[in-house]
């Protein structure tokens, strides 16, 4: 059953509320994604044959008007590695997530642990400023061994700002086709409330993350998801937007030729690098190049190590990935010209 968290009206914890000392000195509590001006920040748009780098926003409005380009829509993914208990009781920790996840208009969570009042708490420390978070989460699912489900446990989540965005029906655990992964896809669809719902833009959100075994990704999960896509495309009739996201476990120069989409984009090439040791892609956003025309062509890793000015072993606290994210006008785009089709893609059909 899909459990819809929204704010409780409980005042946020002080601890978590203190500054970050030297744990994040030279943080600024303030920073917004739309402000990153550094390599850490990086664009592609489909055709490119080398990422764009040092890209710089202007802040958006949420009041669009008939002269103004339409607002943004920062979407992600982040594999909060072990988001449960032991993380939420490190406040420095909790300071950097939710610095992190308010840079986001929605974000798709892997492994959170334990019961809902993680969450509930996690949102309190989020909407503390004022803000307006809710988040909906999967039952949790696990791993099978030797065709036992061992006892770990984890759950798919979404943050969004309710400001921003509305769930347009419940969200749901897609259906594992011959159980062929260990976690099947959390699936929730949305829209953007600063237009009228007809043109609004929607979409359907597909929260991965496979098995970390090799062996098993690409050739059974990967392989598994045209299936699940097919089912979404299906059980979502009329919506043309679906966005795979999440922690796949492989990089797309290889998953990309399974072709579960007709001119299928990673937003995230694999020449950048998404776990906080830097040497594997693995966190993506997948979609229909054709059909998702409001993706603005700009795309990146936020490597938060950097930005925080952590070693590595306190950034290992936070996680041991980077969130990726891509910016989407938050507008029905009904021009498919403005994509077009990477030459070098060799799984387009």
């Amino acid at each position: 059953m899909e459990r819809f968290l929204k704010r409780r009206g409980i005042a946020a914890g002080c601890v978590a509320g203190l500054a970050l000392l030297t744990f994040l000195a030279g943080c600024d509590p303030s920073f917004n994604l739309s402000d990153l001006k550094n390599g850490d920040s990086e664009s592609s748009r489909p055709g490119d044959q080398q990422p764009q780098v040092n890209v710089n926003y202007t802040q958006y409005s949420n009041s669009p008007n008939g002269n103004s380009p339409p607002p943004q829509l920062i979407m992600g993914s982040f594999n909060i590695q072990y988001f449960g208990e032991t993380k939420m009781s490190r406040p420095q920790v909790v300071n950097i997530l939710v610095d992190i996840v308010r840079r986001f208009d929605i974000i798709a969570i892997q492994e959170l642990r334990g019961d809902d009042s993680i969450m509930y708490e996690f949102l309190n420390q989020l909407n503390a400023d004022g803000s307006q978070f809710r988040a909906t989460v999967s039952e949790p699912q696990g791993y099978y061994v030797n065709g036992r489900l061992s006892n770990y446990r984890e759950k798919a989540a979404y943050i969004y700002d309710a400001s921003k965005l509305e769930l347009v029906r419940s969200s749901y655990i897609a259906p594992n086709p011959n159980s062929a992964m260990q976690r099947a896809p959390f699936i929730g669809h949305f829209r953007c409330t600063n237009y009228p719902p007809e043109v609004a833009f929607s979409f359907v959100m597909a929260n991965v993350h496979t098995t970390p075994d090799p062996a098993i990704t690409l050739k059974t999960e990967l392989e598994a998801f045209r299936d699940v896509i097919g089912f979404v495309y299906r059980n979502h009739a009329g919506e043309d937007d679906v966005i795979v996201l999440g922690d796949f476990n492989e990089e797309p120069d290889r998953f990309n030729q399974l072709g579960w989409m007709q001119t299928q984009f990673a937003a995230i090439p694999s020449s950048w690098k998404t776990n906080l040791v830097q040497t594997e892609c693995y966190d993506n956003l997948i979609f229909d190049a054709n059909h998702t025309s409001e993706f603005t062509g700009q795309a990146g890793v936020f490597n938060f190590q950097n930005e925080y000015g952590l070693t590595q072993e306190q950034a290992k606290l936070v996680s041991d990935h980077f969130p990726v994210w891509a910016l989407f006008s938050s507008k029905e785009q009904f021009n498919q010209a403005m994509m077009t089709q990477n030459p070098s893609s060799q799984f387009l059909r």
